[in-house]
């Protein structure tokens, strides 16, 4: 049975890789229809790695 994640932190890991995304816009007048497909990739940062440290740094 599923259990949802307790944390933010164990969510972006049960979330962790690579994501299809997929949107389609349908328009009622004449114009056309837009579709487009990106990749998602989710990958978590630990709280030592040097990025978040300068994001961190320069929120301060």
């Amino acid at each position: 049975m599923f259990e949802p994640p307790m944390s933010m932190a164990q969510f972006l890991a049960a979330s962790r890789g690579t994501w299809l995304n997929r949107r389609a816009i349908h328009h009622l007048d004449h114009q056309d229809d837009e579709a487009a497909d990106s990749n998602l990739v989710i990958e978590p940062f630990d709280a030592s790695d040097p990025v978040v440290q300068k994001v961190c740094g320069a929120l301060q």
